[in-house]
């Protein structure tokens, strides 16, 4: 299994979640990828308030996004992350009635989508 952990340091957030998406989608490797419509999702779904830049939201944010991590088909979850994010969970008029996971989004529940 390849690391991306050893060279983090190095790395700027970009490279490093580019990476995570690589060994996800390429080597169906079990890596947590954070891109804006990912972020977008997870905030919207655990209702997770604040700017992602900064260093306590985006914590939650990885939290939420390794805990979400399946066992298997990894490369699927990953590009059906994406995916909802681009054309469903849309930064502007977010497409909540075709959502997969509307039944248990927090902040559609709160009514704070659109923040």
């Amino acid at each position: 299994m390849a690391s991306i952990e050893v060279s983090l340091p190095s790395m700027g957030i970009g490279a490093a979640i580019a990476a995570a998406a690589i060994l996800a989608l390429a080597c169906g490797e079990r890596h947590a990828i954070l891109d804006g419509n990912v972020k977008r999702i997870l905030a919207r779904h655990d209702d997770i308030a604040g700017w992602p830049g900064r260093a306590a939201v985006g914590r939650r944010l990885w939290r939420a996004a390794e805990k979400r991590l399946p066992r298997e088909r990894i490369a699927d979850y990953t590009q059906a992350m994406m995916d909802l994010g681009a054309l469903v969970c849309t930064r502007n008029n977010p497409d909540c009635g075709a959502c997969p996971v509307a039944g248990d989004c927090r902040a559609l529940a709160a009514g704070r989508v659109a923040r």
